[in-house]
C-alpha cells in the first residue's frame, strides 16, 4: 500500500466473535493500512469488512489458534503483527512500538506483561510460528508463545507507559 511505513511486517486483524466486530473493523483496517504494506483480515465475516485498497481477506471459523494460523498462512511478510478486532481501541503507537520491537519468534503485549491479562496485540515471525502450529499440539496462545520461546511484554517495556492507564 502506498505510503505505508513498514514493508517487512504484515498487519493482521482477527475477527474472533463470529463477525460481531465487522462494524468497527473497517476503521481498524484503515489504521493498519496506514502502517503496513500488507494488511489481512481473517475470521468469520472477513469478506464483509469494508476497506479500501488491496486488503487480503479470508473468511474462516475457529478458535484463536486456528485464526492465527490462517493469518500466518495468508501473509507473505516475514513478521506478522496480529491485532484482535475485539479490542475496543486502536493504537497506532502500540502497533509501531511492537513492530519495532527486537525480532523474536513471538512477542505478545498485555497491559502488565503477564499472560493472565488480556492480549493487546502480538507479533510473530511467520515461518517459526507456522512450523510450531503445523507440528500440532498447540492448544492456546500461551502454549504457542512457550514453544516459540517468545515473551510477554508490557506497554512500559515498549516505552509506551502512558498508554498503560488506557489499557486497563
Amino acid at each position: 500500500m502506498e505510503g505505508a511505513l513498514l514493508s517487512n511486517v504484515a498487519g493482521a486483524l482477527i475477527l474472533s466473535r463470529g463477525g460481531s466486530e465487522i462494524g468497527a473493523a473497517a476503521a481498524r483496517v484503515e489504521a493498519l493500512a496506514g502502517l503496513f504494506c500488507e494488511v489481512l483480515v481473517v475470521g468469520e465475516g472477513a469478506e464483509e469488512v469494508d476497506a479500501l485498497g488491496s486488503v487480503k481477506r479470508l473468511s474462516s471459523r475457529g478458535n484463536e489458534v486456528a485464526l492465527l494460523r490462517a493469518a500466518l498462512e495468508l501473509a507473505e511478510a516475514e513478521r506478522v503483527l496480529v491485532l484482535p478486532a475485539s479490542r475496543e481501541d486502536s493504537w497506532d503507537d502500540l502497533l509501531i512500538g511492537l513492530a519495532a520491537w527486537p525480532e523474536q519468534s513471538a512477542t505478545v503485549v498485555t497491559a502488565t506483561g503477564e499472560a493472565s491479562t488480556p492480549e493487546l496485540a502480538a507479533i510473530y515471525l511467520r515461518g517459526e510460528a507456522l512450523d510450531v502450529l503445523t507440528a500440532g499440539a498447540t492448544a492456546d496462545i500461551e502454549m504457542l508463545i512457550e514453544r516459540l520461546g517468545g515473551e510477554w511484554a508490557s506497554l512500559t517495556a515498549l516505552g509506551l507507559g502512558d498508554l498503560l492507564a488506557e489499557a486497563c
